[in-house]
């Protein structure tokens, strides 16, 4: 059962900084500190005086700490702040504005913001191909057109017609052996696209249950199809409604909490949800030391971001 922890409680474990970062070197090193650069553990000296880091490896003669060569490398957060700001990222299932991050941690909306990819970006995950039955879908995101400025709502007139006009697709799976859930942004919703994202994330024997849409047709996979235009959403065992649940999810986060999702970070946005979906069941220290430590080897700059 998943265990919850209170604010109370996060601050008994992390009363101060030197106990974050101890615990955080527990993580990610294990017992004994580890240079990052070249995996040496047996020559590396602690300095009493922790400047300018902690820790000198003397084979490759250069200093280091636990940020080092991680998504928490080049910045001045202090270890506390990124423990409570995991939390707060890790905790919130329709996730948390950079407003209330700033709020939260006491700095700029500017670092809250950078500080929020670099979670979105330490939740990316490698996950086995899926077999067994694997739901597929598609949607979109965006607001409604009524909504949008007169510029966009010119800019998509040719296709006022149909709901998706200005909106960002996103392609998605679901395995229920397993109950892990595999999405991405896409620019197009060809066959050629639709095709290519089935056949690198499930295996030969898996059974492909979709809706109508003509780019899932000739699969090299079993496939079976639900027709959503006919009113029909489930046929036996033929259906996509825990992938659908998924997008519910997000749409709400959408609503909710972020009102915007450019559709150069979307794919981001997309890491974040699918990672918290996966992790879901897990007690909250372990999924805040998994997040930790798939920070490892990640680097995520701010000039990045707004290139």
């Amino acid at each position: 059962m998943n265990q919850s922890l209170s604010l109370l409680q996060l601050f008994e474990l992390f009363p101060d900084e030197r106990s974050a970062e101890k615990w955080l070197e527990r993580v990610i090193w294990g017992k004994e500190p580890i240079c990052p650069r070249c995996s040496c553990s047996e020559c590396v000296t602690v300095r009493k005086n922790r400047k300018p880091m902690p820790y000198w490896c003397g084979k490759c003669r250069k200093y280091f700490s636990v940020r080092t060569g991680t998504l928490m490398a080049k910045t001045n957060l202090p270890f506390r702040k990124w423990v409570i700001a995991i939390d707060s990222f890790q905790t919130k299932p329709k996730g948390i504005s950079s407003i209330q991050m700033m709020k939260d941690l006491g700095i700029t909306q500017k670092s809250a913001w950078h500080l929020i990819h670099r979670l979105r970006e330490a939740m990316a995950q490698e996950i086995p191909l899926f077999d067994g039955e694997v739901e597929v879908d598609e949607t979109f995101m965006g607001g409604l057109r009524k909504n949008m400025p007169l510029k966009k709502r010119r800019a998509t007139q040719s296709t006022a017609g149909r709901g998706v006009a200005g909106k960002f697709p996103i392609v998605g799976m679901k395995c229920r052996k397993t109950k892990k859930v595999i999405a991405k942004a896409i620019d197009t919703t060809d066959r050629e696209t639709l095709h290519e994202f089935v056949h690198s994330n499930t295996t030969e024997s898996a059974i492909i249950d979709t809706d109508e849409h003509r780019g899932y047709r000739h699969l090299n996979r079993e496939h079976h199809c639900i027709l959503h235009s006919r009113y029909q959403y489930v046929n036996g065992e033929v259906h996509t409604n825990g992938i659908e649940s998924f997008w519910s999810g997000i749409k709400r986060a959408y609503k909710g909490t972020y009102h915007y999702m450019s559709q150069k970070h979307l794919d981001r946005y997309v890491k974040e949800f699918t990672g918290r979906f996966n992790l879901k069941g897990w007690d909250v220290l372990d999924q805040m030391k998994w997040l930790f430590q798939n920070m490892v080897g990640k680097q995520l700059m701010y000039r990045e971001l707004i290139a």
